[in-house]
């Protein structure tokens, strides 16, 4: 497993710049200065067995681990120094090879960005479990539960579904209005009953498979006052959005990764 090289840079400026111990004594800092690695990894150790949580230490021995391609010691460490010290900045950088639950995650006063991921995995698990109820609750407390429709697939030569208008494009939302593709195949909105926890829209899982085919969704936004609404929105192919029949954005290009965009309405919308 090669370790992305620019959290290691991260992590090797917070080292060299760390904590020296002033008692006078070679610390595991100063034998890794004099290039004495395995004494280092035995005085790290050392002091690990006297406090498992000294922060110098541990990442002392991430250090080491890493220079000694111990992928199995650098995720212990790794995994240990998140639960020593809860700070934004080490689960920032070792967040990928946590291996907690996502109540440890949530119990700990990390930023509501790293708390995320956490609470949507907690309301999946409670929905596995039957909680159907609790479930809800938790997943509503970082999202709304949209409700999406979903139809398709309609036609796409070589990107010309992003050109050619659909009629469902100029009108309002028509849940039992027939459409008809190309092929003739008649197509109506079906509504997504089993909705993803963490809100990813497959037209796969209610559609029929089409690998160049154009695909639309629909939801409704309550708002109970006047606010200005942000959304964000992942994609990694062509995507168009209208809001209140407004297109509010529009990108032909295809993306090589999920990259989630950001919208946010130029002033306040009505509550409705």
């Amino acid at each position: 497993m090669q370790f992305p090289k620019f959290k290691l840079a991260l992590v090797a400026f917070f080292i060299f710049f760390s904590f020296i111990k002033s008692n006078g004594q070679s610390t595991g800092w100063d034998l890794l200065r004099e290039n004495q690695l395995l004494a280092a990894k035995v005085e790290f150790v050392n002091v690990l067995l006297q406090n498992p949580q000294d922060e110098d230490a541990l990442c002392g021995m991430l250090f080491v681990s890493e220079v000694l391609q111990d992928q199995l010691n650098y995720k212990k460490y790794a995994n240990q120094l998140i639960e020593a010290t809860w700070s934004n900045e080490n689960f920032a950088l070792f967040k990928h090879l946590y291996l907690g639950s996502p109540d440890q995650i949530l119990t700990n006063n990390l930023d509501p960005s790293f708390q995320l991921k956490a609470t949507l995995a907690k309301a999946e698990t409670q929905f596995q479990n039957r909680n159907f109820e609790k479930s809800l609750v938790t997943i509503q407390s970082v999202t709304q539960d949209f409700n999406w429709s979903v139809i398709g697939a309609f036609e796409n030569i070589s990107g010309s579904g992003h050109i050619e208008q659909q009629p469902l494009e100029i009108e309002s939302f028509k849940p039992n209005r027939i459409y008809k593709n190309e092929n003739g195949l008649e197509m109506k909105w079906v509504q997504r009953t089993q909705r993803a926890p963490n809100g990813e829209i497959n037209f796969n899982e209610n559609l029929a498979y089409q690998r160049h085919g154009t695909y639309y969704a629909n939801t409704f936004l309550t708002l109970e006052n006047e606010e200005t609404v942000q959304l964000r929105i992942g994609r990694s192919t062509p995507m168009k959005i209208w809001l209140d029949d407004d297109l509010i954005f529009d990108k032909k290009d295809n993306l090589r990764y999920w990259s989630c965009l950001l919208y946010t309405s130029p002033s306040p919308r009505d509550r409705g």
